[in-house]
């Protein structure tokens, strides 16, 4: 390896041998990194264990003229939850970047979003959280990476 990384308790006796440790590897082998969490190191290791998926793969994006389009066609069709429910459809509104409508089992509209490498993202709305969106309250969306 090019570099060798420290960490943990061990980093905390960096004064004591870290100098010793550095010259006996430049002389055999690669140099040393000296994490910088100390004893915390572990501990933090552990509990992102807990760290659910979803949140590890979930983005936040700004709300794009191309998608306010959407909302606006939404409202538009002066529909409630139960109309858009009667007609579910899930690829109702596509643009180059979105597709998505109305899913009865969610009673909310989902989205498939596809950024400029076609990474797929997923999320969903309700209708007041598009209403929102068009009265300028809502400024991100919440995304995540498909199951």
């Amino acid at each position: 390896p090019d570099v060798v990384v420290i960490g943990g308790s061990i980093a905390n006796a960096r004064d004591v041998f870290g100098e010793y440790l550095q010259q006996r590897l430049n002389e055999n082998g690669p140099n040393i990194a000296w994490a910088e969490l100390g004893d915390a190191a572990g501990v933090i290791g552990a509990a992102s264990l807990n760290i659910p998926d979803s949140a590890r793969t979930e983005i936040m994006i700004a709300i794009t003229a191309e998608f306010r389009q959407i909302c606006n066609e939404i409202i538009k069709e002066n529909k409630d939850e139960q109309e858009w429910a009667e007609i579910e459809a899930c690829d109702w509104f596509q643009t180059p970047s979105y597709c998505g409508g109305f899913d009865e089992s969610e009673m909310a509209f989902t989205f498939s979003h596809y950024d400029e490498n076609k990474k797929e993202y997923w999320f969903q709305l309700t209708l007041a959280e598009i209403k929102e969106i068009l009265a300028g309250k809502k400024k991100e969306l919440k995304m995540r990476l498909p199951d």
